[in-house]
């Protein structure tokens, strides 16, 4: 019989250990620090410098330049490109939300993805909020399988796809820069956003249509069209897109059949959770 495997918190303990080293304080020390750090950026939503970290815990800067380094690597704490200002990371993140985080939809929603998938002729994805990070958590396909390359468990980059812009579509426009701010804004492609600024432009046409849309931003010739699942709070939950490669859609006609589907399926998914449909998006508004 083979012995149990070691909890993730026990696999931290021995990670932080490892690469920093045990101290005076006892083998636990490192991991009273990493934890300490942690909490010290949240409570500061402007980020510190590592100085004003090794300050505020009474720690030598080579020591805690070694324990940031550690954090950064495993996605605890995340650093501005510019500022070198630190900022809580991920990682951390989904930890602190674990509790808030209601269940994946997936289950009782693949019903309702593999109907829309039949009918649109298109892969159907699933995405949800974990963390701050767009994950795909569910794919359904029609009869015949298209190229498109997401896959169940996939991040999506919530600057560079419909699905993550429309995530966080109802968030204030503060929370949003703080959330962009943070975030790596890759250039994958010649069309994906650069800016935070280019980024809220997209999502104030998500909320103005009721749904989002992207092409060639994240994956090469991969075309999607998203459009929110809301709970009885009202607040977007998941998204449901339809995606493909752009020369399968089917010009105007197609995406004007698409989008209906996308949002009447996203409507009747709202519905069971006790949330409505955007009103603007049902009319089918489009741009």
């Amino acid at each position: 019989m083979s012995p149990a495997s070691p909890s993730p918190s026990a696999q931290a303990e021995t990670l932080i250990i490892a690469r920093y080293g045990a101290t005076e304080g006892g083998p636990l020390q490192p991991v009273r620090r990493a934890l300490q750090v942690v909490v010290h950026l949240t409570q500061c939503k402007e980020g510190l410098t590592l100085q004003q970290l090794a300050d505020a815990m009474n720690v030598p800067c080579a020591s805690m330049h070694r324990l940031l380094s550690v954090l950064e690597t495993e996605g605890f704490v995340s650093r501005h490109h510019t500022s070198r200002r630190y900022f809580v990371g991920p990682s951390a993140l989904d930890v602190g939300m674990a509790a808030q985080r209601p269940l994946s939809i997936a289950g009782w929603a693949e019903r309702s993805l593999s109907d829309l998938a039949h009918v649109a002729g298109t892969a159907v994805l699933l995405t949800e909020l974990v963390g701050t990070r767009a994950v795909c958590t569910l794919r359904c396909d029609g009869d015949n399988r298209v190229d498109v390359q997401t896959e169940a468990g996939r991040p999506m980059p919530l600057h560079a796809t419909a699905e993550g812009r429309v995530l966080v579509s109802d968030m204030s426009r503060p929370r949003l820069s703080r959330l962009l701010y943070t975030t790596d804004l890759t250039p994958f492609r010649p069309r994906t956003p650069r800016s935070i600024e280019e980024v809220i432009n997209h999502v104030t046409l998500i909320r103005k249509h009721g749904y989002g849309i992207s092409y060639d931003e994240f994956d090469a010739g991969t075309w999607s069209l998203a459009a929110p699942v809301r709970n009885g709070a009202g607040r977007v939950i998941a998204t449901i897109a339809v995606a493909s490669a752009g020369v399968h859609v089917g010009g105007r006609e197609g995406i004007n059949f698409l989008r209906s589907q996308v949002i009447r399926t996203a409507a009747a998914l709202s519905a069971e959770l006790g949330g409505q449909a955007n009103p603007i998006a049902a009319t089918g508004a489009g741009h």
